[in-house]
């Protein structure tokens, strides 16, 4: 399996950092205790989940973050970097295509922080369904995977099989031939209607740093709100820990 992470959102003008270095916690590397930034906890939950690489999609705006996770050397897996020149999920994570057209593929959006259980729990029902597509929502659904459990809930967080990276990467061909940019929640409900298999789960509780649609374009809050998520982080992770 592995993890793709677009971190492909332009950030506002005078922002003082890419949104997915926004500081949401700490950690302690000897004696010295660091900043943690919120697409850490990202990260270190994909390995949880049992990623055996990463992807990490960026754009001319994303230095920090790949100087930041360098080469993944301090993470324990090698991690590659790929260019995209959309600004749609869908466009950012079909930039892996070719590296993870083979594999189960974990996807996070950075800024939604879950309980360290929750992306391994969507591997394994990806495993004992059959599905093709397993979607984060943001409450458990009644039905299962309709697009009326999936439209306008999704949270950011996916599992999928070969099959459906195949299915995306012939959408963002044939949107782009006709200069549109598909969100990614598009090309899940076409999934849908096209009879793939789709499901969908909920966490107990999760953190969005990010406003709007996870399958759309996404805009990040102000830092001012990053205390409350230090707050909040704290509330998720520590009892999953315990």
């Amino acid at each position: 399996m592995i993890g793709v992470i677009p971190a492909i959102l332009k950030p506002p003008m005078m922002y003082p950092c890419p949104p997915e270095m926004l500081p949401a916690g700490s950690f302690v590397v000897g004696e010295t205790t660091c900043i943690k930034p919120v697409s850490q906890y990202l990260v270190e939950n994909m390995i949880l989940a049992g990623v055996e690489s990463l992807a990490i999609v960026v754009n001319e705006h994303k230095e920090d973050v790949m100087r930041y996770f360098q080469g993944g050397g301090y993470f324990g897996l090698p991690i590659a970097y790929l260019w995209s020149q959309g600004h749609s999920l869908a466009a950012g994570i079909d930039a892996a295509f070719h590296i993870v057209e083979r594999q189960i593929v974990l996807v996070g959006v950075p800024g939604i922080i879950v309980p360290p259980p929750f992306l391994p729990q969507m591997a394994s029902v990806l495993d004992s369904t059959g599905a093709d597509i397993v979607a984060a929502v943001q409450s458990k659904p009644r039905h299962g995977a309709t697009a009326k459990d999936v439209q306008g809930k999704m949270i950011g967080a996916y599992c999928w099989t070969p099959r459906f990276t195949s299915f995306l990467r012939d959408r963002v061909v044939a949107q782009v031939a006709a200069r549109k940019e598909p969100t990614l929640e598009s090309v899940i409900l076409d999934a849908i209607q096209s009879g793939l298999g789709v499901t969908s789960v909920a966490p107990d509780q999760y953190l969005a740093l990010y406003n709007n649609s996870w399958g759309a374009y996404y805009e990040p809050v102000m830092p001012r709100m990053v205390p409350d998520a230090r707050r909040v982080v704290k509330q998720i992770e520590e009892p999953a820990l315990m």
